[in-house]
C-alpha cells in the first residue's frame, strides 16, 4: 500500500514538473509585457495595480492585458492537447 502511495505521489509530481513546463512555453509564446505582467501578477504575488505600475501601464490596461493573455494560454493549451 505505501509503495503504491509513493508510486501515485511520484506521478502526481511528474504531471505537475510537465504542466508548469508546458504553462511556461505557452506564456513565453505571448508577445511583451505579458509574460512578465504574468510573472509578477501570478508568481510574485503581485496585486494589479503594482504589476502595472512596475510596467509603467494603467491598471485598466493591465486587467485587460491578463484578460487577454488568459484567453490566449487557454487557446495555446488546448491546442496542444489536441
Amino acid at each position: 500500500l505505501q509503495d503504491t502511495l509513493m508510486d501515485r505521489q511520484e506521478s502526481q509530481a511528474q504531471n505537475a514538473r510537465e504542466l508548469n513546463e508546458h504553462l511556461s512555453l505557452a506564456v513565453n509564446q505571448l508577445p511583451d509585457p505579458l509574460p512578465v505582467l504574468i510573472h509578477l501578477h501570478y508568481q510574485e504575488g503581485f496585486t494589479i495595480r503594482e504589476a502595472a505600475q512596475v510596467l509603467d501601464m494603467t491598471e485598466n490596461a493591465a486587467k485587460v492585458a491578463l484578460h487577454r493573455a488568459r484567453k490566449t494560454l487557454r487557446t495555446l493549451l488546448l491546442k496542444d492537447e489536441s
